[in-house]
Protein backbone atom coordinates (compact mmCIF):
# COMPACT_ATOMS: atom_id res chain seq x y z
CA UNK A 1 0.00 0.00 0.00
CA UNK A 2 2.97 2.25 0.81
CA UNK A 3 4.21 1.55 -2.60
CA UNK A 4 1.31 2.03 -4.39
CA UNK A 5 0.40 5.14 -2.48
CA UNK A 6 4.02 6.96 -3.21
CA UNK A 7 3.73 5.88 -7.03
CA UNK A 8 0.09 7.79 -6.70
CA UNK A 9 1.74 10.82 -5.44
CA UNK A 10 4.45 10.68 -7.77
CA UNK A 11 2.14 10.49 -10.82
CA UNK A 12 0.46 13.66 -9.24
CA UNK A 13 3.42 15.64 -8.84
CA UNK A 14 4.73 15.04 -12.23
CA UNK A 15 1.38 15.59 -14.00
CA UNK A 16 1.08 19.16 -11.98
CA UNK A 17 4.99 19.84 -12.58
CA UNK A 18 3.84 19.39 -16.59
CA UNK A 19 0.82 21.27 -16.41
CA UNK A 20 2.87 24.19 -14.98
CA UNK A 21 5.29 24.28 -17.45
CA UNK A 22 2.12 24.36 -20.32
CA UNK A 23 0.53 27.22 -18.49
CA UNK A 24 2.76 30.35 -19.24
CA UNK A 25 3.89 29.38 -22.86
CA UNK A 26 2.36 31.59 -25.57
CA UNK A 27 1.58 29.44 -28.67
CA UNK A 28 4.57 30.83 -30.45
CA UNK A 29 6.69 28.61 -27.43
CA UNK A 30 4.71 25.69 -27.26
CA UNK A 31 5.24 25.87 -31.35
CA UNK A 32 8.84 26.34 -30.73
CA UNK A 33 8.64 22.91 -28.65
CA UNK A 34 6.71 20.92 -31.70
CA UNK A 35 9.52 22.33 -34.39
CA UNK A 36 12.24 21.26 -32.45
CA UNK A 37 10.70 17.54 -31.18
CA UNK A 38 10.18 17.48 -35.45
CA UNK A 39 13.70 18.51 -36.40
CA UNK A 40 15.09 16.10 -33.67
CA UNK A 41 13.12 13.04 -35.41
CA UNK A 42 14.28 14.47 -38.89
CA UNK A 43 17.62 14.57 -38.03
CA UNK A 44 17.59 11.20 -37.24
CA UNK A 45 16.25 10.00 -40.20
CA UNK A 46 18.56 9.23 -42.76
CA UNK A 47 16.59 9.54 -45.47
CA UNK A 48 15.51 13.20 -45.05
CA UNK A 49 19.07 13.89 -44.79
CA UNK A 50 19.78 12.73 -47.99
CA UNK A 51 17.09 14.34 -49.86
CA UNK A 52 18.22 17.96 -48.05
CA UNK A 53 21.80 17.63 -48.12
CA UNK A 54 23.64 15.02 -49.97
CA UNK A 55 21.74 14.00 -53.11
CA UNK A 56 21.55 17.85 -54.26
CA UNK A 57 25.39 18.47 -53.73
CA UNK A 58 26.30 14.92 -55.30
CA UNK A 59 24.14 16.14 -58.58
CA UNK A 60 25.13 19.60 -58.61
CA UNK A 61 29.17 18.38 -58.53
CA UNK A 62 28.02 15.67 -61.37
CA UNK A 63 26.66 18.33 -64.02
CA UNK A 64 29.26 20.57 -63.18
CA UNK A 65 32.10 17.96 -63.85
CA UNK A 66 30.54 16.83 -66.68
CA UNK A 67 30.03 20.39 -68.03
CA UNK A 68 32.67 21.99 -66.93
CA UNK A 69 34.26 23.35 -70.49
CA UNK A 70 30.92 25.57 -70.89
CA UNK A 71 32.56 28.03 -68.22
CA UNK A 72 36.16 26.50 -67.15
CA UNK A 73 38.37 28.69 -64.58
CA UNK A 74 41.31 28.19 -67.23
CA UNK A 75 41.96 29.84 -70.68
CA UNK A 76 39.65 29.50 -73.16
CA UNK A 77 38.90 26.89 -75.50
CA UNK A 78 42.55 25.49 -77.22
CA UNK A 79 41.96 25.72 -80.95
CA UNK A 80 44.40 24.39 -83.51
CA UNK A 81 44.97 25.91 -87.30
CA UNK A 82 46.45 24.34 -89.96
CA UNK A 83 46.79 26.97 -92.54
CA UNK A 84 47.30 24.75 -96.14
CA UNK A 85 49.36 28.37 -97.54
CA UNK A 86 51.64 28.47 -94.60
CA UNK A 87 55.20 27.85 -95.51
CA UNK A 88 55.57 24.28 -93.20
CA UNK A 89 56.28 26.18 -89.92
CA UNK A 90 52.95 27.39 -88.73
CA UNK A 91 53.44 30.97 -90.88
CA UNK A 92 50.39 31.68 -92.80
CA UNK A 93 48.20 33.60 -91.27
CA UNK A 94 50.47 35.39 -88.74
CA UNK A 95 52.34 37.17 -91.59
CA UNK A 96 49.96 38.70 -94.06
CA UNK A 97 51.94 41.76 -92.77
CA UNK A 98 54.97 40.24 -94.41
CA UNK A 99 52.94 39.06 -97.43
CA UNK A 100 51.33 42.44 -98.04
CA UNK A 101 54.40 44.10 -98.16
CA UNK A 102 56.41 41.79 -100.06
CA UNK A 103 53.28 41.70 -102.98
CA UNK A 104 54.14 45.89 -102.81
CA UNK A 105 57.49 45.63 -103.25
CA UNK A 106 57.62 43.11 -105.89
CA UNK A 107 56.74 44.69 -109.53
CA UNK A 108 58.74 41.94 -111.56
CA UNK A 109 55.99 39.38 -111.41
CA UNK A 110 52.63 40.95 -111.76
CA UNK A 111 50.65 37.53 -111.86
CA UNK A 112 52.10 36.66 -109.15
CA UNK A 113 51.33 39.95 -107.33
CA UNK A 114 47.74 39.37 -107.55
CA UNK A 115 47.83 35.99 -106.13
CA UNK A 116 49.76 37.32 -102.91
CA UNK A 117 47.36 40.35 -102.94
CA UNK A 118 44.45 38.19 -102.32
CA UNK A 119 45.92 35.99 -100.26
CA UNK A 120 46.82 39.04 -98.10
CA UNK A 121 42.97 39.69 -98.05
CA UNK A 122 42.05 36.26 -97.05
CA UNK A 123 44.71 36.09 -94.33
CA UNK A 124 44.38 39.24 -92.75
CA UNK A 125 40.46 38.46 -92.49
CA UNK A 126 41.51 35.47 -90.74
CA UNK A 127 44.29 36.64 -88.51
CA UNK A 128 41.74 39.45 -87.15
CA UNK A 129 39.06 37.19 -86.64
CA UNK A 130 40.88 35.02 -84.45
CA UNK A 131 42.75 37.79 -83.14
CA UNK A 132 39.50 39.02 -81.60
CA UNK A 133 38.57 35.34 -80.40
CA UNK A 134 41.83 35.29 -78.20
CA UNK A 135 41.49 38.94 -77.14
CA UNK A 136 37.97 37.95 -75.84
CA UNK A 137 39.41 34.83 -73.98
CA UNK A 138 37.34 32.47 -76.21
CA UNK A 139 40.27 30.75 -77.70
CA UNK A 140 43.78 30.04 -77.11
CA UNK A 141 45.27 29.68 -80.60
CA UNK A 142 48.34 26.78 -81.36
CA UNK A 143 49.41 26.31 -85.13
CA UNK A 144 49.88 23.03 -86.20
CA UNK A 145 52.65 22.65 -89.31
CA UNK A 146 50.26 19.93 -90.54
CA UNK A 147 46.93 18.02 -90.51
CA UNK A 148 48.55 14.79 -89.12
CA UNK A 149 49.97 17.11 -86.10
CA UNK A 150 46.79 19.03 -85.82
CA UNK A 151 44.89 15.70 -85.25
CA UNK A 152 47.73 13.82 -82.92
CA UNK A 153 46.85 17.40 -80.79
CA UNK A 154 43.41 16.59 -80.44
CA UNK A 155 43.97 12.93 -79.52
CA UNK A 156 46.13 13.52 -76.94
CA UNK A 157 44.42 16.41 -75.68
CA UNK A 158 46.53 19.03 -76.56
CA UNK A 159 44.04 20.92 -78.37
CA UNK A 160 40.63 20.86 -77.78
CA UNK A 161 39.68 21.23 -81.46
CA UNK A 162 41.19 22.38 -84.68
CA UNK A 163 40.58 23.45 -87.98
CA UNK A 164 41.94 22.73 -91.35
CA UNK A 165 42.55 25.25 -94.08
CA UNK A 166 43.44 23.63 -97.25
CA UNK A 167 46.31 24.58 -99.46
CA UNK A 168 45.99 27.92 -101.83
CA UNK A 169 42.36 28.53 -99.85
CA UNK A 170 42.89 32.55 -99.83
CA UNK A 171 42.93 32.38 -103.69
CA UNK A 172 38.57 31.80 -103.48
CA UNK A 173 38.35 35.41 -102.24
CA UNK A 174 38.32 36.45 -105.57
CA UNK A 175 37.53 33.57 -107.15
CA UNK A 176 34.68 30.99 -107.75
CA UNK A 177 36.34 27.51 -106.47
CA UNK A 178 34.89 26.05 -103.60
CA UNK A 179 36.98 25.70 -100.14
CA UNK A 180 36.30 23.05 -97.81
CA UNK A 181 37.14 23.82 -94.16
CA UNK A 182 37.92 21.08 -92.33
CA UNK A 183 37.16 20.46 -88.44
CA UNK A 184 38.82 18.30 -86.04
CA UNK A 185 36.54 17.49 -82.84
CA UNK A 186 37.12 14.65 -80.04
CA UNK A 187 33.79 13.03 -79.18
CA UNK A 188 34.76 14.09 -75.36
CA UNK A 189 34.33 18.01 -75.92
CA UNK A 190 31.30 18.87 -78.01
CA UNK A 191 31.41 22.45 -77.04
CA UNK A 192 34.64 22.91 -78.32
CA UNK A 193 33.66 21.55 -81.73
CA UNK A 194 30.27 23.87 -81.84
CA UNK A 195 32.49 26.96 -81.51
CA UNK A 196 35.58 25.59 -84.15
CA UNK A 197 32.62 25.13 -86.41
CA UNK A 198 30.89 28.50 -85.60
CA UNK A 199 34.26 29.92 -86.34
CA UNK A 200 34.69 28.26 -89.46
CA UNK A 201 31.02 29.01 -90.92
CA UNK A 202 31.20 32.80 -89.83
CA UNK A 203 35.05 33.09 -91.92
CA UNK A 204 33.35 31.54 -94.86
CA UNK A 205 29.81 33.75 -94.99
CA UNK A 206 32.61 36.31 -94.96
CA UNK A 207 34.68 34.95 -97.67
CA UNK A 208 31.59 34.30 -99.88
CA UNK A 209 30.29 38.11 -99.35
CA UNK A 210 33.12 39.32 -100.45
CA UNK A 211 33.37 36.78 -103.93
CA UNK A 212 29.54 38.19 -103.96
CA UNK A 213 30.32 41.78 -103.78
CA UNK A 214 33.61 41.59 -106.53
CA UNK A 215 31.22 39.30 -108.91
CA UNK A 216 28.65 41.74 -108.81
CA UNK A 217 30.74 44.95 -109.35
CA UNK A 218 32.42 43.20 -112.44
CA UNK A 219 29.06 42.78 -114.04
CA UNK A 220 28.51 46.75 -113.46
CA UNK A 221 31.48 48.12 -113.81
CA UNK A 222 33.18 49.14 -117.03
CA UNK A 223 35.69 47.25 -118.36
CA UNK A 224 38.70 49.59 -117.80
CA UNK A 225 37.73 50.57 -113.81
CA UNK A 226 36.98 46.68 -113.27
CA UNK A 227 39.96 45.55 -111.03
CA UNK A 228 39.32 42.12 -108.86
CA UNK A 229 42.40 43.10 -106.55
CA UNK A 230 41.07 46.95 -105.42
CA UNK A 231 37.23 45.14 -105.64
CA UNK A 232 38.15 42.66 -103.12
CA UNK A 233 40.22 44.63 -101.11
CA UNK A 234 37.43 47.42 -100.91
CA UNK A 235 34.88 44.38 -100.12
CA UNK A 236 37.03 42.88 -97.68
CA UNK A 237 37.38 46.54 -95.90
CA UNK A 238 33.08 46.78 -95.61
CA UNK A 239 31.95 46.91 -91.59
CA UNK A 240 29.53 43.98 -91.21
CA UNK A 241 26.19 44.13 -92.10
CA UNK A 242 25.40 42.68 -88.61
CA UNK A 243 27.55 43.77 -86.29
CA UNK A 244 27.59 42.07 -82.36
CA UNK A 245 28.51 43.63 -79.66
CA UNK A 246 28.97 42.61 -75.76
CA UNK A 247 25.92 44.37 -74.01
CA UNK A 248 24.61 44.31 -70.71
CA UNK A 249 21.85 42.06 -70.70
CA UNK A 250 17.81 43.10 -68.94
CA UNK A 251 18.05 39.53 -67.43
CA UNK A 252 21.24 38.68 -65.55
CA UNK A 253 21.97 34.64 -66.40
CA UNK A 254 24.04 32.80 -63.85
CA UNK A 255 27.40 31.07 -64.55
CA UNK A 256 26.66 27.60 -65.15
CA UNK A 257 27.73 26.56 -61.74
CA UNK A 258 26.44 28.65 -59.86
CA UNK A 259 23.13 27.41 -61.68
CA UNK A 260 23.24 24.00 -60.99
CA UNK A 261 24.08 24.71 -57.39
CA UNK A 262 21.23 27.13 -56.79
CA UNK A 263 18.60 25.04 -59.91
CA UNK A 264 19.24 21.98 -57.57
CA UNK A 265 19.16 23.75 -54.12
CA UNK A 266 14.99 25.09 -54.78
CA UNK A 267 14.41 21.67 -56.74
CA UNK A 268 15.36 19.34 -54.00
CA UNK A 269 13.83 22.41 -51.26
CA UNK A 270 10.26 20.90 -52.12
CA UNK A 271 11.19 18.06 -51.23
CA UNK A 272 12.89 18.66 -48.38
CA UNK A 273 9.87 20.80 -46.60
CA UNK A 274 7.25 18.41 -47.95
CA UNK A 275 8.55 16.11 -44.52
CA UNK A 276 7.43 18.71 -42.01
CA UNK A 277 4.03 19.53 -44.15
CA UNK A 278 2.56 15.84 -44.64
CA UNK A 279 3.72 15.40 -41.10
CA UNK A 280 0.68 16.81 -39.93
CA UNK A 281 -1.55 13.98 -41.90
CA UNK A 282 0.96 11.02 -40.40
CA UNK A 283 0.23 12.46 -37.04
CA UNK A 284 -3.17 12.26 -37.40
CA UNK A 285 -2.76 8.69 -39.08
CA UNK A 286 -1.24 7.21 -36.10
CA UNK A 287 -3.87 9.14 -33.69
CA UNK A 288 -0.68 11.46 -31.94
CA UNK A 289 -2.92 14.23 -33.23
CA UNK A 290 -5.78 14.06 -30.97
CA UNK A 291 -3.04 13.41 -27.70
CA UNK A 292 -1.78 16.76 -29.36
CA UNK A 293 -4.80 18.08 -29.39
CA UNK A 294 -6.07 17.15 -25.45
CA UNK A 295 -3.11 18.90 -23.97
CA UNK A 296 -3.43 22.72 -22.80
CA UNK A 297 -1.60 23.93 -26.48
CA UNK A 298 -4.10 25.88 -29.02
CA UNK A 299 -4.60 24.07 -32.30
CA UNK A 300 -2.50 27.04 -34.23
CA UNK A 301 0.54 26.22 -32.18
CA UNK A 302 0.83 22.63 -33.51
CA UNK A 303 -0.01 23.75 -37.28
CA UNK A 304 3.18 27.28 -36.89
CA UNK A 305 5.06 24.34 -35.44
CA UNK A 306 4.88 22.20 -37.79
CA UNK A 307 5.19 24.46 -40.83
CA UNK A 308 8.48 26.19 -39.09
CA UNK A 309 9.96 22.72 -39.23
CA UNK A 310 9.93 22.79 -42.32
CA UNK A 311 11.20 26.61 -42.76
CA UNK A 312 14.03 25.71 -40.72
CA UNK A 313 15.06 22.37 -42.91
CA UNK A 314 14.37 24.14 -46.21
CA UNK A 315 17.10 27.28 -44.73
CA UNK A 316 19.56 24.72 -43.32
CA UNK A 317 19.56 22.18 -47.11
CA UNK A 318 20.08 25.65 -49.57
CA UNK A 319 22.25 27.28 -46.76
CA UNK A 320 24.17 23.93 -46.43
CA UNK A 321 24.12 23.48 -50.52
CA UNK A 322 25.15 27.31 -51.09
CA UNK A 323 28.19 27.01 -48.71
CA UNK A 324 29.33 24.08 -49.95
CA UNK A 325 29.11 24.80 -53.84
CA UNK A 326 31.11 28.17 -52.92
CA UNK A 327 33.67 26.17 -51.43
CA UNK A 328 34.15 22.98 -53.49
CA UNK A 329 33.30 24.27 -56.74
CA UNK A 330 33.78 28.32 -56.57
CA UNK A 331 29.58 28.94 -56.74
CA UNK A 332 29.44 32.77 -56.76
CA UNK A 333 26.28 33.35 -54.99
CA UNK A 334 26.82 36.96 -54.76
CA UNK A 335 26.02 39.24 -51.50
CA UNK A 336 25.38 36.97 -48.31
CA UNK A 337 22.84 38.73 -46.76
CA UNK A 338 21.21 39.51 -50.05
CA UNK A 339 21.49 35.72 -50.72
CA UNK A 340 20.69 35.24 -46.96
CA UNK A 341 17.31 37.10 -47.71
CA UNK A 342 16.64 35.53 -51.05
CA UNK A 343 16.76 32.17 -49.45
CA UNK A 344 14.54 32.03 -46.44
CA UNK A 345 11.82 33.92 -49.03
CA UNK A 346 12.12 30.95 -51.12
CA UNK A 347 11.66 28.62 -48.52
CA UNK A 348 8.65 30.31 -47.46
CA UNK A 349 7.34 30.32 -50.60
CA UNK A 350 7.97 26.28 -50.92
CA UNK A 351 6.32 25.56 -47.64
CA UNK A 352 3.29 27.40 -48.82
CA UNK A 353 3.35 25.78 -51.44
CA UNK A 354 3.60 22.53 -50.56
CA UNK A 355 0.94 22.57 -47.57
CA UNK A 356 -1.38 23.58 -50.09
CA UNK A 357 -0.94 21.01 -51.99
CA UNK A 358 -0.82 18.96 -48.83
CA UNK A 359 -4.18 20.23 -47.50
CA UNK A 360 -6.12 18.58 -50.64
CA UNK A 361 -4.47 15.08 -49.74
CA UNK A 362 -6.67 12.75 -47.43
CA UNK A 363 -3.30 10.45 -46.63
CA UNK A 364 -0.04 11.54 -46.18
CA UNK A 365 1.21 8.96 -48.88
CA UNK A 366 -1.31 10.42 -51.10
CA UNK A 367 0.17 14.39 -49.98
CA UNK A 368 3.89 12.36 -51.09
CA UNK A 369 2.78 11.88 -54.34
CA UNK A 370 0.91 14.95 -55.27
CA UNK A 371 3.95 17.33 -54.21
CA UNK A 372 6.53 14.71 -55.84
CA UNK A 373 4.82 15.81 -59.28
CA UNK A 374 4.31 19.63 -58.36
CA UNK A 375 8.05 19.85 -57.51
CA UNK A 376 8.97 17.99 -60.37
CA UNK A 377 7.11 19.91 -62.63
CA UNK A 378 7.84 22.90 -61.17
CA UNK A 379 10.97 22.70 -61.24
CA UNK A 380 11.62 21.85 -64.93
CA UNK A 381 9.75 24.42 -65.91
CA UNK A 382 11.14 27.06 -63.42
CA UNK A 383 14.29 26.33 -65.06
CA UNK A 384 16.82 23.80 -62.36
CA UNK A 385 18.08 21.93 -64.64
CA UNK A 386 18.25 24.28 -68.05
CA UNK A 387 18.20 28.09 -68.72
CA UNK A 388 14.19 28.33 -69.63
CA UNK A 389 15.52 30.64 -72.76
CA UNK A 390 16.36 27.52 -74.58
CA UNK A 391 12.70 26.42 -74.41
CA UNK A 392 11.20 29.54 -76.21
CA UNK A 393 9.59 32.54 -75.68
CA UNK A 394 6.36 30.73 -74.10
CA UNK A 395 8.09 28.67 -72.03
CA UNK A 396 10.37 31.47 -70.99
CA UNK A 397 6.88 33.35 -69.77
CA UNK A 398 5.38 30.21 -67.89
CA UNK A 399 8.29 30.29 -65.83
CA UNK A 400 7.35 33.62 -64.24
CA UNK A 401 5.17 31.55 -62.24
CA UNK A 402 7.29 29.36 -60.49
CA UNK A 403 8.91 30.34 -57.81
CA UNK A 404 12.24 28.43 -58.89
CA UNK A 405 12.74 30.96 -61.63
CA UNK A 406 12.44 33.68 -59.50
CA UNK A 407 14.49 32.55 -57.29
CA UNK A 408 17.03 32.04 -59.78
CA UNK A 409 16.79 35.22 -61.45
CA UNK A 410 16.98 37.07 -57.94
CA UNK A 411 20.33 35.50 -57.64
CA UNK A 412 21.89 36.01 -60.90
CA UNK A 413 21.11 40.03 -59.64
CA UNK A 414 23.24 39.28 -56.62
CA UNK A 415 26.10 37.71 -58.49
CA UNK A 416 26.29 40.39 -60.98
CA UNK A 417 26.51 42.74 -58.35
CA UNK A 418 23.08 43.43 -57.29
CA UNK A 419 21.87 43.94 -53.49
CA UNK A 420 18.47 43.79 -51.50
CA UNK A 421 17.30 46.74 -52.90
CA UNK A 422 17.90 45.46 -56.62
CA UNK A 423 16.12 42.22 -55.36
CA UNK A 424 12.73 43.36 -54.82
CA UNK A 425 11.03 42.37 -58.26
CA UNK A 426 11.91 38.70 -56.92
CA UNK A 427 11.44 39.33 -53.79
CA UNK A 428 8.09 40.59 -54.46
CA UNK A 429 7.31 37.64 -56.73
CA UNK A 430 7.99 34.93 -54.31
CA UNK A 431 6.35 36.89 -51.40
CA UNK A 432 3.26 37.11 -53.65
CA UNK A 433 3.41 33.35 -54.38
CA UNK A 434 3.69 33.01 -50.48
CA UNK A 435 0.63 34.60 -49.71
CA UNK A 436 -1.62 33.72 -52.12
CA UNK A 437 -0.62 29.99 -51.40
CA UNK A 438 -0.59 30.13 -47.36
CA UNK A 439 -3.91 31.99 -47.28
CA UNK A 440 -5.55 28.74 -48.63
CA UNK A 441 -3.19 26.24 -47.12
CA UNK A 442 -3.63 27.67 -43.78
CA UNK A 443 -7.23 27.22 -43.87
CA UNK A 444 -7.49 23.99 -44.86
CA UNK A 445 -4.81 22.63 -43.28
CA UNK A 446 -6.42 24.19 -39.71
CA UNK A 447 -9.56 22.52 -40.25
CA UNK A 448 -7.48 18.67 -40.88
CA UNK A 449 -5.86 19.78 -37.40
CA UNK A 450 -9.07 20.29 -35.54
CA UNK A 451 -10.73 16.92 -36.65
Amino acid sequence: MHVDRHSRHSRHRRHRRLAASFRPRSALGLAGIIAGKDLKQRMRDRSALVVAFILPLALTVIFAQSLSDIDSAGPGIRLALTDGDSDGNGKGADDADNAADDADNNDAAPNNDNDNDNDDIAQRGLRAALQQLEQSGVIVLSRASSRAQAVAWVADGTADTAIVLPPRWAQAVTSATPVQIEILAHGQRPIAAAVAETIAQQFAQQVRAVQVAVATALVHLPLGQAEPRALATQAAAMPAAIVFEDLTASQKELDPKTRFAAGMAVFFLFFTVQFAVTGLLEERRLGTMQRLLAAPMPPSAILIGKLATGVVMGVGSVGALALASALILGANWGDGVGALVLIVTAVLAAVAITGLVASFAATAEQANNAQAVVAIVLGTLGGSFFPVAQGGETIAMLSMLTPHAWFLQGLATLQSGGGIIELWPALLALGAMTIAASTIALVRLAKAVAL
